[in-house]
């Protein structure tokens, strides 16, 4: 999914995987399919899955608890979830022990995303966080050239925001952020 971007064929391969895996690896199964949730925009029901108690922080890798965390904090700033709330899930993040230095960097990575995305989506406030913000995996790409777009409008940078919701509005539709930026090139073709 974070090459191609087809989801319906990511899923089918999830639950083929499922059914050959043990049970401990169903926890990653079952995060995978909240991501997908989030990246189709359904953030409210993202966020609800992340809180359960069917996924659990017990046996899984350093780096598979960061990113559960990370896009728990992301689809509760695309929620609109309370401040309290967020800040939680925040210090939950800060608070993961990690013994892996690259993990440990990663996090401070995460910290830095999810803060300069809620200062976005929440407080509409630009940042310059977003124009070094760079993935090789083309669906966090695509994330980040979003946010940077969206950045793009609040500092009223209309043609570098067309420009980076140019580049993935012909991705697949499912996606929130592809849909969210026809939305926005539909809005600057009308200005």
């Amino acid at each position: 999914m974070y090459q191609n971007l087809d989801i319906k064929r990511y899923l089918s391969y999830l639950d083929y995987i499922s059914q050959k895996q043990k049970n401990e690896k169903q926890n990653i199964n079952l995060t995978n399919r909240i991501i997908v949730d989030f990246y189709r925009g359904n953030f409210e029901a993202a966020c609800l899955a992340f809180d359960s108690e069917l996924i659990v922080s017990k046996n899984v890798s350093e780096n598979s608890l960061l990113v559960q965390k990370y896009y728990h904090i992301l689809s509760a700033i695309h929620s609109f979830k309370d401040d309290n709330y967020i800040n939680q899930l925040f210090l939950e993040l800060e608070n993961i022990n990690l013994k892996n230095k690259k993990n440990k960097k990663f996090k401070e990575t995460l910290l830095q995303n999810c803060s300069a995305i809620r200062q976005l989506i929440i407080l509409n406030e630009s940042s310059l966080v977003f124009s070094k913000m760079i993935s090789s995996k083309k669906l966090v790409q695509l994330m980040f050239d979003y946010y940077e777009g969206r950045n793009q409008l609040i500092q009223k940078n209309k043609p570098a925001a067309k420009a980076k919701f140019q580049q993935i509005a012909n991705e697949n539709p499912e996606l929130f952020y592809v849909r969210e930026a026809k939305k926005y090139l539909e809005e600057l073709k009308n200005d």
